[in-house]
């Protein structure tokens, strides 16, 4: 038998309120062990202290009465994200291969519970016709007519539809091709036009990582930021570009050796204190995530629907055969077969002028291959490379010749 750790931190709070709001019943058993204090977020020690005083009152817990009580904006949204998530996390908890280690005691009784009664009720707000209507009239009234968030890369938006909220999302490369700065492009972009981006990066620090933002759009080498080589021009490019990244809804994340389930925790935690200041979380990008197999695909698939988030994962496929001139990556290149089955996107990013630097005609170009495209067809996709300032963009009309 297989071990992996029980919920914890955000995970377990989100479990234990998602379940009472399912089941009032679940307050007897948690109020012998927990307090508002013991809960981490401010939204949640509100909700819990709303709950406890419903309770004793023999007031009807649901999640119309919460939100009547606890008067935050978006707070009925925030009620049912808690029941969608602790669904999705007590899904996850049902595995049979696995027994878990270092269980909290209210864990034991959650689970416990939720194994008695299987108790997987529908949400109303996500499952009803009504609201999935709402949700397309709104997609309707979209002026660029995209279902996802827009990358201003014209030839993948029209065949994808932007990047679609709840889908997971695939990009792989082989070494040196520029798979991170390919994702802080498309950062930047979703962030600079409104939407709420979540950036994990692990194996460099949140300040570099915003420098290489600012620098691809104010088209700035980073290394003439960082010694110091920039003339007045450029300073001010990169000043006026930093000025509007820090006034967007951008969040960077660089803390060191992340679990899988650290960062899905995170990742909720991020979304709800968002949604607490009125703020959305619509792309959660994971460079280089700590884990790349079956399991940790199908969590960050259900992490994906449970924010309502496009969530894109990168990967680094193998170096090419260079006896046979391969260069271009593949299907087989994957090491897990679960990313064509569970990812809604698959793209493989290739720069052929990386590989054959005596042809100075490659040496702008780099091709985005889909290899799996849930909402259209696999097609390879031009774009312009700047190597310069680590910038991919709409290729011009002569580079398509």
């Amino acid at each position: 038998m297989n071990k992996r750790p029980a919920p914890q931190g955000i995970d377990l709070e989100i479990l234990i309120l998602g379940y009472i709001l399912m089941d009032s019943s679940m307050l007897d058993h948690v109020l012998t062990g927990w307090r508002e204090e013991d809960f981490t977020l401010p939204i949640h020690r509100k909700i819990f202290a709303a709950m406890k005083t419903m309770y004793s009152d023999n007031k009807e817990i649901t999640i119309s009465s919460v939100a009547a009580k606890v008067l935050i904006e978006n707070i009925q949204e925030i009620l049912t994200d808690l029941i969608r998530t602790a669904r999705s996390i007590g899904a996850y908890c049902h595995d049979k291969e696995y027994e878990y280690e270092n269980e909290p005691n209210i864990w034991k009784f959650l689970f416990t519970w939720d194994k008695q009664t299987n108790y997987f009720p529908l949400v109303e707000n996500y499952s009803h016709a009504s609201y999935m209507a709402q949700k397309m009239l709104k997609f309707l009234e979209n002026k660029n007519g995209l279902h996802g968030i827009a990358t201003g890369l014209k030839e993948f938006d029209f065949r994808t539809g932007g990047l679609c909220k709840g889908s997971l999302i695939v990009i792989g490369s082989r070494p040196s091709q520029g798979k991170t700065a390919f994702v802080l492009n498309l950062a930047r972009t979703a962030a600079l036009n409104g939407s709420g981006v979540l950036y994990f990066t692990q194996q460099n620090s949140g300040l570099y990582i915003f420098e290489r933002m600012a620098c691809a759009g104010a088209k700035v080498n980073i290394w003439e930021l960082r010694t110091g080589k920039l003339n007045e021009d450029k300073k001010k490019a990169v000043a006026k570009e930093a000025e509007n990244l820090a006034a967007a809804n951008l969040v960077i994340e660089d803390a060191p050796n992340l679990s899988v389930g650290e960062i899905c925790s995170k990742s909720r935690e991020i979304s709800l204190e968002r949604k607490s200041i009125n703020k959305s979380l619509d792309l959660v990008i994971i460079d280089s995530p700590p884990s790349f197999n079956t399991e940790s695909i199908l969590r960050f698939k259900e992490l994906a629907r449970a924010l309502d988030a496009a969530l894109i994962l990168t990967i680094k496929l193998p170096r090419p055969n260079f006896k046979t001139k391969e260069y271009r990556p593949q299907q087989l290149d994957l090491t897990d077969t679960a990313v064509m089955e569970y990812a809604d996107l698959v793209c493989f990013l290739h720069r052929e002028g990386y590989f054959n630097r005596e042809d100075e005609t490659l040496k702008d170009k780099a091709t985005l291959l889909i290899a799996q495209n849930r909402e259209g067809p696999a097609v390879d996709i031009d774009l312009k490379f700047d190597a310069e300032c680590n910038l991919f963009s709409n290729p011009v009309p002569e580079d398509l010749i």
